[in-house]
């Protein structure tokens, strides 16, 4: 737990989470919720085609709930980067260059009145190789988010 681990074409990179946070706001359509996950620059495992670049990957995904008790222990599937209901990028990572993250499948289990354990997986374009030449990189993240209100 508390890694955020891509399996690339070439082998897994594996982080240390640094930092997950879920800040939640008010809105027009109900309360928005914003999970972010950032790294260690510092890899536990690195491939060799990133090893000299450094760089640590941050993720993000954004919800809309009426309460959030709704999302308590619950399993939330995201098909695609792009809401085209909300016409915006609800799920993202940046890893030396912004991508989408597809095929999202995201379990959240409130922890206490100030935390959610989430194990995240899904996909994007590799991070060396952003003309879609290589497989696909499956992401997988599983941390603890703390709630800022």
């Amino acid at each position: 737990m508390n890694q955020f681990i891509l399996r690339r074409f070439n082998g897994t990179e594996i982080f240390n989470v640094s930092s997950a946070t879920v800040t939640a706001k008010q809105s027009d359509e109900g309360i928005s919720l914003w999970f972010e996950v950032e790294t260690d620059s510092t890899a536990i495992q690195r491939n060799s085609d990133t090893e000299s670049m450094g760089g640590s990957p941050n993720a993000s995904f954004y919800l809309i709930v009426n309460d959030i008790e709704e999302i308590t222990n619950t399993n939330i599937t995201i098909p695609t980067s792009y809401n085209n209901e909300l016409q915006d990028y609800v799920t993202t990572i940046y890893y030396y260059d912004h991508n989408d993250i597809n095929n999202n499948i995201i379990s959240i289990k409130r922890v206490d009145s100030s935390s959610f354990y989430v194990k995240w997986n899904g996909t994007t374009m590799d991070c060396n190789f952003y003309d879609g030449s290589k497989p696909e990189t499956q992401i997988e993240i599983e941390t603890i988010f703390n709630l800022i209100e």
